[in-house]
């Protein structure tokens, strides 16, 4: 059991007292952050409909406009709309911490006489849909798990320093997967860690019908703007490696500094022409209805501390016993990290 506390807004205008949701605040951060309407309304999960319609009815209730929307050059906030929005973010960084407290104690408080979690577990993580069904399988375990989405390089950093119990990460077949898997696996240590596969998935160029980029080539030479995946993550990595393989730089790349967390977040940008074309996983091109043209495949792995809660680790190995293996040279998801480094040609 946790307990956790929200805030909320109320406005009151001339008498008539209006409650603010997460979506007039979720609409406005992604008009500032993708520059388009489309963009914030695919964020917060509405149609652009029903998101031009709420804006527009907050407008009216405010006397102000808060975005702009221009044809053929996305849409902006307003001096009143990011005065809204820095407020609301001035407010929560204020009481963030308080709530958080608040909810500890309470929860606390409430263990004492209801049943909690029979362990604990915390993960960082490279994104992976499997990571997150493990984790919603650890929760109905009654395992209580803490899951932070980071990159492949920050997750094991911070697995190696002891602060979590699994670290999620990914790496290419073949020769790319010989590179960073010097880089990433010299951070695992057999004596400490049992290694788990995942899952099996392809990482490619995504990009909408009327603007289809086949190829890295294509990318540079069309100068069609491009979406990144954060510093540290497993796929900008993968990306930074397959560029330099090619002989491009960085800075050939237009919009290489332009960076996303999620593949999500970048197929939306793309899907919404915030972007020409993005790298990322097949599963998030197609959620968005973006051509994918396929580069290189993947393994996304598990690493666990031998001294993780015998529940956890049970339910962990439960878990990946379900895995589909088929696609693979593995004879189990379970494997050692010497025969890891053998499966990506990793020179001990």
């Amino acid at each position: 059991m946790e307990v956790s506390f929200d805030l909320s807004w109320r406005i009151t205008i001339e008498g008539a007292d209006y409650p603010v949701g997460d979506l007039l605040f979720k609409l406005l951060d992604g008009v500032r952050n993708g520059g388009h309407l489309k963009y914030a309304a695919r964020e917060a999960s509405v149609s652009y409909r029903h998101a031009w319609g709420f804006i527009r009815t907050w407008e009216g209730r405010l006397g102000q406009r808060l975005v702009t929307l221009q044809r053929g050059r996305g849409a902006s906030l307003t001096r009143a709309g990011q005065t809204l929005l820095d407020a609301y973010e001035g407010a929560a960084e204020q009481t963030d911490r308080k709530l958080t407290d608040v909810a500890a104690w309470t929860t606390a408080r409430l263990a004492r006489s209801f049943a909690g979690p029979t362990a604990s577990c915390t993960i960082v993580s490279s994104h992976s849909e499997a990571v997150h069904h493990l984790r919603d399988a650890l929760v109905e375990g009654q395992v209580d798990v803490a899951l932070d989405i980071v990159g492949s390089e920050g997750a094991l950093r911070r697995y190696q320093r002891g602060d979590a119990d699994a670290a999620g990460f990914h790496l290419p077949l073949g020769a790319l997967g010989g590179v960073l898997g010097t880089l990433m696996l010299g951070m695992l240590d057999p004596a400490r860690d049992r290694i788990y596969f995942l899952e099996k998935r392809t990482l490619g160029l995504m990009s909408r019908s009327d603007k289809v980029c086949r190829d890295l080539g294509a990318l540079v030479k069309r100068r069609q703007i491009f979406v990144n995946r954060q510093s540290g993550s497993g796929t900008r990595l993968v990306f930074d490696g397959l560029i330099g393989v090619a002989g491009i730089a960085p800075g050939d790349v237009v919009g290489y500094g332009n960076e996303e967390h999620t593949h999500t977040a970048v197929a939306a940008l793309v899907a919404c022409a915030g972007a020409d074309a993005g790298f990322g996983t097949e599963a998030a091109a197609v959620s968005m209805h973006l051509h994918f043209e396929p580069v290189v495949e993947e393994h996304v792995y598990l690493a666990i501390r031998s001294d993780i809660s015998s529940a956890a680790a049970s339910l962990i190995d439960g878990f990946c016993k379900t895995v589909d293996i088929s696609t693979t040279a593995l004879d189990s998801p379970g494997l050692s990290l010497a025969a890891l480094r053998n499966l990506h040609g990793v020179a001990i």
